[in-house]
C-alpha cells in the first residue's frame, strides 16, 4: 500500500494518512521484531584461583611382615602360595633341621658332662669340709675345693643356655605365621637353600590399607599448606577419589632421591578390597 502511494505522488494530507497507517502497522508489529534469541548467561564473581597437582603412589597394608628364615638348610617344604589365607601360628615353609638336630645332641651331652662335674665338686667339698671340721686338711684345701664347686655350678647354667639356644635354632626349623593373614607373596621354592635372613614369605593383614606417597622436597611446603588431600583409588573407569582418614609425613629426606615418604591411612571402608 505505502508503494502504490508513492508512485501517484498523493496530496500531502493523504501522504500523513498513509505515513500514519504505515507506523501504526509498524507499532503493531513491534513486539514480534524486538524478540531476541534466548542465550544462557553465569553470574561471574570474584575468589582465589586454586592449584594443586597428583603424583602417583603405592598401595601398603598397616600390618605387612615378611617372615625370614632363621635357621640355614634346604626348604623341605613350601606349605602356602600367594593369595592363601592363614592363622596365627599356621605353617608356612619347613626348612631341614638335621644340622640343628645335631647341635641339640651335642648341647645335651654338654649338659651331662657339666653336670657329672657338679656332682664331683659337690662331693669332694663336703669331704673337704668334714676333714676341715677335724683338722686333716688346711684352710686353702677347702676354699680350693668350694671354688672348684662353684666353677662346676657355672658350667652347667652355661651348659643349659647352650641347649636351650640349641633348642631354640632347632624350633626355627618350622616357620609359621606370627599373625592371621593373606600370603602376599613367596620368595623360596622347596628345595632351595636358605639362610639366616633370606625373605621366605611375605604377608598382610587384610581390613587397612594406606597409600604411600614419595613427594618431592620441592613441593613439601605446598603439600602442607594444601586445603584438602585425595586418593584416587585403581579401579579403572570405575576409579574413585577418597579422603585418608589419616596422613603421616615421615621426618627427614632421602639424601638420593630428594623426597620426603608421606603415608596416608584410608579407612576401613575404602580399604575393602584393596590389596598392597
Amino acid at each position: 500500500m505505502v508503494y502504490e502511494a508513492s508512485l501517484r505522488k498523493p496530496a500531502s494530507g493523504a501522504r500523513r494518512r498513509v505515513v500514519t497507517a504505515a507506523l501504526a502497522a509498524l507499532l503493531a508489529a513491534g513486539p514480534l521484531l524486538a524478540a531476541a534469541p534466548a542465550v544462557p548467561t553465569a553470574e561471574v564473581g570474584t575468589g582465589a584461583a586454586g592449584t594443586g597437582f597428583e603424583i602417583d603412589g603405592a598401595l601398603e597394608a598397616l600390618q605387612q611382615s615378611t617372615v625370614a628364615a632363621q635357621l640355614g638348610g634346604n626348604v623341605l617344604q613350601l606349605a602356602v602360595k600367594a593369595g592363601d589365607r592363614v592363622k596365627a601360628g599356621q605353617l608356612l615353609a619347613r626348612i631341614d633341621e638335621r644340622d640343628a638336630q645335631a647341635g641339640l645332641a651335642r648341647t645335651d651331652a654338654a649338659l651331662a658332662q657339666a653336670q657329672a662335674e657338679l656332682s664331683n665338686a659337690r662331693l669332694h667339698a663336703e669331704r673337704t669340709r668334714d676333714l676341715r671340721t677335724q683338722g686333716l686338711v688346711s684352710q686353702a684345701a677347702l676354699a680350693d675345693a668350694q671354688t672348684q664347686l662353684k666353677a662346676a655350678q657355672a658350667g652347667v647354667q652355661q651348659a643349659q643356655s647352650g641347649r636351650s639356644q640349641a633348642a631354640l635354632a632347632r624350633s626355627f626349623a618350622a616357620v609359621t605365621a606370627p599373625f592371621d593373614a593373606i600370603v602376599l607373596a613367596t620368595h623360596v621354592e622347596a628345595g632351595e637353600l636358605a639362610a639366616p635372613g633370606r625373605p621366605l614369605v611375605t604377608l598382610y593383614a587384610p581390613g587397612r590399607m594406606r597409600a604411600v606417597v614419595q613427594l618431592p622436597a620441592s613441593r613439601t611446603a605446598a603439600a602442607r599448606g594444601a586445603s584438602g588431600v585425595q586418593v584416587q583409588l585403581p579401579g579403572g573407569a570405575d576409579s574413585r577419589w577418597v579422603t585418608p582418614a589419616a596422613r603421616t609425613e615421615l621426618p627427614g629426606t632421602d639424601p638420593v632421591s630428594q623426597t620426603v615418604e608421606w603415608r596416608l591411612d584410608l579407612s576401613a571402608a575404602d580399604s575393602a578390597g584393596l590389596t598392597p
